[in-house]
């Protein structure tokens, strides 16, 4: 009996406490003692939860990776502190927390500590000889907070479920900035008519409002959630799943038309060629692709967009009309000349923009010196060794993408890994095309979900269960 009355008292309490300032709010013709009492309740319930069970936070550091810059805390200061950063550290200090509280200190390795600790070595003594050390210490340092990153991810889930619940919240937010970006742009008929008589060059493209400053970022972060969709549209769950994934997949491809990001388009395509092949459903791929472009055809805003994005993929691919193009064949010559010149060592870590303008002027480059492809970046900075390391990233993260294919038994588990390995092979295509691999939060993210699904499914198999 005492023990029932300590379970109720405390909600009771609360319920009491709360009905209370409610009343003294209404007194007052004000909700704002109210909503802080709140607030405040819920932030100290939500810090409680997360210190007992660390996963929890995973779920805020992912939705803070894709809000990129909605809101900065400290923005008079030198530093602004985006969502991510905030709970990232918010998240690593509750987990130390946790585990000295707990006197827990069993860590999950990958097997993969030592490359990774060569290649940090490697960019740090690299900094020795590059032409900018401030930056590259600083993003040095980025680049291991990000593997923190990773490790924590890779810590503190242990589910399979927990890794979809992640993917599926991610969906959700992509599918919101999605239709926002769609009204933003195609939608918008002083918009759509300035993009249409622009030709394809010179393109208003979506940005979220300021949430992002460059839209082939925000491109990136529809990668998993439309590889999520349509995973789910050729599996064989029950249809009700399979009719909501391709409404939310057909929003998330108009958010990337409104993009007009022609890596972003091209990466959607390794997404769906390769989930396709992987489920053999070519005939209904092909049938339900020709019924979606005679709906595009059909509809004048969606047949627009259409028509501009494929002629800028054609204009990347092929072409040299717009600027963009030539500058990236500039900068991938510079890069291979980098790598000849320093006798294959490399110039040093994020030493590419300061080397650049030693074969190109930024007249003729427009103003443009940052790499635009991960694999001669790699070459330019790192030398051999660094273009080693990166082939080897390759490997490890392709081979257990796929082992996480061959080991799924359910529907469910097959959906979850083939997410993880279209939206790697997309986000690798998407980087030989555009820069800053190695500080991409979200890529990150989906490395650390590839181990933690393949951990568990091979643990799974090893047990009998």
């Amino acid at each position: 009996m005492n023990l029932s009355i300590r379970n109720i008292a405390a909600p009771v309490t609360a319920a009491l406490v709360c009905t209370a300032l409610l009343l003294a709010s209404l007194a007052m013709s004000s909700l704002l003692p109210f909503a802080l009492f709140i607030a405040a309740g819920a932030g100290i319930a939500g810090v409680f939860l997360a210190f007992q069970k660390p996963w929890i936070m995973v779920f805020l550091v992912a939705a803070g990776s894709y809000m990129g810059s909605l809101f900065y805390f400290a923005e008079d200061f030198f530093l602004p502190v985006t969502l991510f950063q905030f709970f990232l550290f918010s998240a690593l200090a509750l987990y130390l927390l946790h585990k000295l509280w707990f006197n827990s200190f069993e860590i999950r390795y990958t097997g993969y500590e030592l490359p990774v600790f060569l290649f940090l070595a490697l960019i740090f003594l690299s900094l020795i000889y590059s032409p900018d050390r401030e930056s590259g210490l600083v993003n040095a340092l980025r680049f291991v907070f990000l593997l923190i990153f990773a490790g924590y991810v890779i810590n503190s889930l242990s589910s399979a479920k927990l890794t979809a619940a992640i993917i599926a919240m991610l969906t959700l937010i992509a599918v919101i900035l999605s239709a926002f970006a769609v009204t933003e742009t195609i939608l918008n008929p002083q918009i759509a008519i300035e993009n249409l008589t622009g030709g394809g060059i010179n393109v208003r493209r979506a940005s979220v409002g300021a949430l992002y400053h460059d839209p082939n970022r925000f491109a990136a972060i529809l990668f998993m959630p439309a590889a999520f969709t349509f995973a789910v549209i050729n599996s064989q769950l029950e249809l009700k799943y399979k009719v909501i994934s391709a409404f939310f997949f057909v929003v998330l491809l108009a958010g990337l038309f409104s993009t007009f990001s022609r890596s972003g388009l091209l990466s959607f395509v390794v997404i769906i060629l390769t989930t396709v092949g992987l489920y053999k459903n070519w005939k209904m791929f092909s049938l339900f692709s020709l019924a979606g472009l005679v709906v595009i055809l059909l509809i004048p805003q969606l047949r627009d967009a259409l028509f501009l994005n494929v002629e800028r993929v054609i204009e990347v691919l092929f072409g040299t009309r717009d600027d963009s193009s030539g500058i990236r064949v500039m900068l991938g010559i510079a890069g291979i000349q980098m790598f000849i010149d320093s006798y294959m060592i490399g110039v040093g870590f994020d030493g590419f923009s300061e080397r650049f303008t030693n074969y190109f002027t930024l007249q003729e480059s427009i103003g443009v010196y940052e790499p635009h492809n991960i694999t001669y970046t790699m070459m330019a900075e790192l030398g051999l060794a660094g273009l080693f390391f990166y082939l080897f990233y390759l490997y490890v993260m392709s081979y257990h993408a796929w082992q996480n294919v061959k080991l799924a038994v359910t529907p469910f588990e097959k959906v979850i890994a083939t997410t993880l390995l279209t939206a790697f092979a997309a986000y690798t295509l998407f980087y030989q095309f555009y820069g800053g691999a190695l500080l991409d939060s979200n890529l990150m993210l989906i490395h650390a979900l590839i181990f933690v699904v393949y951990y568990q499914y091979l643990n799974r198999k090893s047990s009998g269960t």
